[in-house]
């Protein structure tokens, strides 16, 4: 399951705020992680979802804490 394909481009079409960041993102992920590790009908969340698709640019990724905090996801 992919979280938001290119979270970078959520604002310009319309889905987001323009103050949406990185972070935000990072925030979202963190929230449908825990939205799925609640549901008791779904019995594997890790290694199901991808999420950096468009936050990989430059030191973005590094920088919220993504990886370390959802590389297991």
């Amino acid at each position: 399951m992919q979280v938001n394909n290119e979270p970078n481009l959520s604002a310009r079409h319309g889905h987001r705020p323009e103050s949406y960041s990185p972070k935000d993102y990072h925030t979202e992920f963190g929230e449908v992680i825990q939205a799925l590790e609640e549901d008791e009908r779904i019995t594997r969340v890790n290694r199901m979802l991808f999420g950096i698709g468009g936050l990989n640019t430059g030191n973005t990724v590094w920088e919220t804490g993504f990886v370390n905090d959802y590389g297991d996801a």
